[in-house]
């Protein structure tokens, strides 16, 4: 079977890679059809700012990870749940305890504990707690920088102008701009 062929109709080329499946398993391809990481993984993410997310199994629980370009391991498979793909430099890792956690490009956690996490654009990122019925807003080093009241779960909209989360609209600089009850 013509590996090339199959990855073609499936998935798409990112950053010079594209995920094809092989008897079960999962690896990249490059643009020209040649194998440049084997089919190894149990599942796997499209490449987005230079690494992939991988999963990989054994008998108890299957994990998740991330490679770079060249199919080296950069962030050891410990994640338990699929993470989002990179974006500014973080993403967004679902935990056994439905909580969400962001983390930078060398696996470590940057903040934690949110119920719902958007990914970051223009260098801020919204994530909220309805318990507390607070939306975060977090700069471009996923730090806290400010919080308002929020009653909706997780209903995040970017724009070049603005970004929303719950029902507050926030400047490009994470400022307050209008506050919908």
């Amino acid at each position: 079977f013509d590996h090339y062929f199959m990855a073609k109709l499936f998935r798409p080329i990112k950053e010079n890679r594209r995920a094809f499946n092989k008897k079960g398993k999962y690896g990249f391809l490059d643009e020209s059809g040649k194998i440049v990481i084997s089919a190894k993984y149990e599942e796997v993410s499209d490449f987005s700012e230079g690494l992939a997310a991988v999963a990989i199994s054994d008998a108890n629980q299957t994990l998740w990870g991330f490679i770079d370009r060249e199919g080296k391991t950069v962030i050891e498979p410990k994640f338990s749940n699929r993470p989002s793909d990179f974006h500014e430099g973080f993403t967004v890792v679902p935990k056994k305890d439905r909580s969400y956690c962001y983390i930078d490009k060398s696996g470590a956690i940057r903040a934690d504990g949110f119920s719902a996490a958007g990914r970051f654009f223009h260098g801020y990122a919204i994530a909220n707690n309805p318990k507390s019925k607070l939306a975060y807003v977090l700069n471009s080093k996923a730090e806290i920088i400010a919080n308002t009241y929020c009653q909706s779960r997780n209903s995040y909209y970017y724009s070049d102008d603005y970004f929303a989360g719950g029902n507050t609209l926030f400047s490009p600089v994470g400022e307050i701009l209008r506050h919908f009850n």
